[in-house]
């Protein structure tokens, strides 16, 4: 279930990126996922993008399917860029820097 959640939360986020820069695919400027040192994967590392005269970054996001202890899971992440978003299966917490939100739901709102 996990790659068919990766595939979505990609397919939904390049959608949206297409809609701010429609010409990201052509110059090969897509979604892309890094390693950190230790080799764990980050899914989408933030991007940049222009939206309104104003030059921002996407969030970095990864996609854990899962339904507790999903803290440990963005660690990684946090530690590099800040600011994480996990697509999860079913928990929503706002609360601080990482924000856990059911990965159906991040699909939603980036249509």
């Amino acid at each position: 279930m996990i790659n068919l959640t990766d595939s979505h939360l990609a397919l939904e986020l390049a959608r949206a990126i297409n809609e701010l820069h429609p010409d990201r695919f052509v110059e090969q400027r897509a979604v892309m996922y890094a390693r950190s040192g230790s080799g764990n994967e980050v899914d989408f590392v933030p991007l940049p993008v222009h939206r309104g005269g104003t030059e921002t970054r996407t969030v970095p996001l990864e996609a854990k399917w899962v339904t507790h202890n999903w803290r440990s899971e963005a660690l990684v992440m946090r530690g590099r860029y800040g600011a994480v978003l996990l697509g999860t299966k079913n928990i929503v917490d706002l609360d601080g820097d990482i924000w856990a939100i059911p990965a159906p739901m991040v699909a939603l709102l980036l249509q």
